[in-house]
């Protein structure tokens, strides 16, 4: 069977000499695993949709629970978060969070959505990327089951911080008067709530954190 979906691709692990294994997070299907053949020759045409980062129309064929990439119209590739360190990190922390907190098969095209808007601004955006990047993990909290009101371990600055984060859109927060002490206080807490609340460490945040706190 034939199908279509819009999908963003989290990640891609080369399997055998030529061909990939692609996790999907598609907007009717969610979270799936699709293999692609033959990635690597010269003459293949799906070389842009086989790595992180992409997003597009994903032509696949499933067998039983199985399913393959046949063809894709890419939309939007984020080219930029691939040249630049910060971009780069903060647009893995995004597709890490979605591979590592969504159950394969629970489809949810509004956190596609937001996932695709989150990384057009991290790629595009004139303010640090981690912004977005946190924006993104604190508005993800509430589809875990995490409401952040209880966390007595919160200290008050980062409590604004994500209300701040909360009550914006994503063109909206870069409008936002936080300063760059403020964004790093702000992922710091959010790594605390993924790793010791919801169980789950998220390395591209442990990277992002060391950027932030590395610069001049």
């Amino acid at each position: 069977m034939e199908i279509k979906t819009q999908a963003l691709c989290l990640k891609a692990i080369d399997v055998g000499e030529s061909n990939k294994l692609l996790t999907l997070f598609s907007a009717e299907y969610g979270k799936i695993v699709a293999r692609i053949r033959s990635i690597k020759s010269p003459k293949s045409k799906l070389k842009a949709c086989a790595m992180p980062l992409c997003f597009g129309e994903y032509i696949l064929n499933k067998k039983g629970d199985f399913y393959t990439v046949t063809g894709c119209t890419v939309e939007e590739n984020f080219f930029d978060s691939w040249t630049n360190v910060e971009r780069y990190s903060a647009s893995q922390t995004v597709l890490e969070s979605l591979d590592k907190l969504n159950v394969e098969g629970q489809s949810d095209a509004n956190v596609l959505v937001y996932a695709v808007r989150t990384l057009n601004a991290i790629n595009y955006g004139e303010v640090t990327p981690f912004l977005y990047a946190t924006a993104f993990l604190v508005n993800l909290l509430p589809h875990h089951g995490i409401d952040v009101d209880d966390d007595q371990n919160l200290p008050k600055r980062a409590r604004q911080i994500f209300n701040a984060y909360r009550n914006a859109s994503v063109d909206e927060l870069e409008t936002l008067d936080l300063s760059l002490n403020d964004v790093i206080l702000g992922l710091t807490y959010v790594n605390y709530i993924y790793r010791d609340r919801l169980g789950e460490r998220l390395n591209s945040l442990n990277e992002s954190l060391k950027l932030l706190n590395n610069l001049p």
